[in-house]
């Protein structure tokens, strides 16, 4: 199990072990994808068997290890023994990577061994297979015997191959041993091993006199308890997840990804006319190429310079289709105020409104479906802005407990929203009602893009839990299974493909020239 790239680093603090090997099986309830479908999983439903548990690190970086298991599993079948993998990743991660194809590291959807999900560790550290540094698991194997009594447990550099055989040899040797006896188990029983009638004197006992010392500090003032650090709100999509997700299969239109963000020392509602400014000014330095990569930079445009003919115009060219404000070119749709303005890159990819509803709203958008591309781009984008507001202004982007301050409803702590737009001519065929009944039923949320009800929008309902990874898969399925249920539709209405041509984009020096 040396394939997966785990960079080991020094523990800081020395930690004991919470496993007894031998020693009761840790308790545990997670989800997991079990044969194609999220449920729960307990360590009570493999009780009576033996249970071997594939720690690994990541998805789409483990692909040999479990591939070797499940070519061998009708050898563990003959055995009774139920073989499961974990990692931190979420459930709709793991279908995805099951999903996908193997070019792309995946499985085909054949995969025969459930993949439980741990994101908080909780699990893994129970068994101790949780690297809290790096937030993953450790790549190890744990043997539970058919009483629910672990066996063996160990960490490795053998190949995978490998790995697998000595796991089956290992079962058959505690098939034919038999359970563990009580005498063996007295780590997992009891730390005291006394006899009343030949040990009754136990007053040197070490745990005896650990007991005493902690009677004689009653009464006595306590020490002052450590902080518990204070969570700090990231963006949680660095390069390596974004590369694990995996764009929707349906013909997208175009793709947008939103963040929404204030900055510290401001509140985010009610700024006065010098505050606005203030952060107007800031954020012109902030994306100026001295900061800015040579993909982010582009031109800022204040909007209340503007009349309002020119102010149509500007907002008339397709890039605010794609990033969808294009509803703003209706003079009354919005009350622009001193300090309001937006930054358009070259590419006219990225743009970031500034002082609207939130201070700051980042938008990374295209055509087609490539979601990933757009991810990376706005993972660049925020993280160069964030080191460059700290290093003009001393400030950060507004957050509390872990989660990022904004206005946007619906929306929780990441602030981020993702969007699809496709088109759905069965559905346009079938009439809302009929797309409104499937959209609760896989609890999304479409908005028509145009009059003729044939593009739609499409997002998923977020939860206050939800990670940015969770939004986006989620969206991703929903978006695929929705294109589905349309072509079943099309069938149904006897549609043949619906094709319509892109508006034609400008460049940015061309829309200044409009105006």
């Amino acid at each position: 199990m040396s394939e997966c790239p785990v960079e080991k680093k020094e523990s800081k603090e020395m930690k004991f072990s919470q496993l007894a090997c031998p020693g009761s099986a840790p308790g545990f309830t997670v989800r997991a994808v079990v044969r194609g479908e999220i449920k729960d999983v307990r360590v009570t439903d493999f009780s009576g068997k033996y249970l071997i548990i594939i720690f690994y690190a990541e998805d789409y970086a483990c692909r040999e290890e479990l591939i070797k298991f499940h070519e061998q599993i009708d050898k563990f079948e003959k055995l009774k023994c139920e073989v499961v993998a974990c990692s931190t990743d979420s459930p709709q991660c793991h279908k995805s990577w099951i999903s996908a194809d193997r070019e792309d590291d995946g499985f085909s959807g054949n995969l025969s061994i459930p993949l439980l999900s741990d994101p908080s560790g909780g699990m893994s550290s129970l068994y101790d297979c949780f690297d809290e540094e790096e937030g993953i698991c450790r790549n190890a194997v744990v043997i539970i015997d058919n009483n629910s009594v672990v066996r063996h447990s160990m960490g490795t550099t053998m190949s995978s191959e490998d790995v697998v055989t000595n796991c089956l040899d290992i079962v058959k040797l505690l098939k034919k041993h038999g359970p563990v006896s009580d005498k063996e188990r007295a780590r997992d029983i009891s730390p005291l091993h006394v006899d009343p009638e030949k040990d009754w004197d136990v007053s040197n006992d070490p745990a005896l006199q650990k007991v005493l010392a902690l009677a004689k500090m009653l009464g006595k003032s306590a020490p002052p308890r450590a902080k518990s650090p204070v969570k700090k709100a990231t963006f949680g999509l660095n390069p390596a997840k974004i590369r694990r997700l995996v764009n929707p299969k349906a013909p997208v239109r175009s793709c947008r990804v939103t963040l929404h963000r204030n900055l510290s020392g401001f509140n985010v509602s009610d700024l006065s006319k010098a505050q606005r400014l203030q952060i107007e000014t800031l954020m012109k330095k902030v994306m100026g190429v001295a900061y800015m990569p040579e993909e982010i930079t582009g031109k800022y445009q204040c909007m209340t310079s503007l009349n309002q003919r020119q102010r149509i115009n500007f907002l008339e060219d397709e890039v605010f289709e794609i990033t969808g404000d294009g509803w703003l070119r209706d003079p009354d749709s919005y009350q622009w105020k001193d300090g309001s303005g937006v930054f358009i890159n070259n590419y006219r990819n990225f743009l970031v409104w500034i002082n609207r509803e939130n201070q700051l709203r980042l938008v990374s958008a295209q055509k087609g479906g490539d979601m990933k591309y757009v991810l990376l781009r706005l993972s660049k984008a925020v993280t160069r802005m964030e080191e460059a507001i700290q290093v003009l202004s001393k400030r950060g982007f507004a957050e509390n407990e872990g989660s990022y301050l904004h206005k946007r409803q619906d929306v929780f702590g990441t602030a981020l929203e993702a969007t699809f737009i496709i088109d759905l001519p069965g559905y346009q065929k079938a009439g809302r009602n009929d797309l409104e009944r499937r959209c609760q039923e896989l609890q999304i949320k479409v908005e028509p893009v145009g009059k003729d009800d044939l593009s739609w929008s499409v997002k998923c309902r977020q939860f206050k839990e939800d990670t940015e990874s969770e939004i986006i898969e989620r969206t991703v399925e929903a978006v695929d299974t929705l294109w589905k249920m349309d072509q079943e539709q099309q069938q149904k209405f006897g549609i043949k493909n619906v094709t319509r041509a892109a508006i034609p984009s400008r460049p940015v020096d061309q829309i200044a020239r409009c105006i």
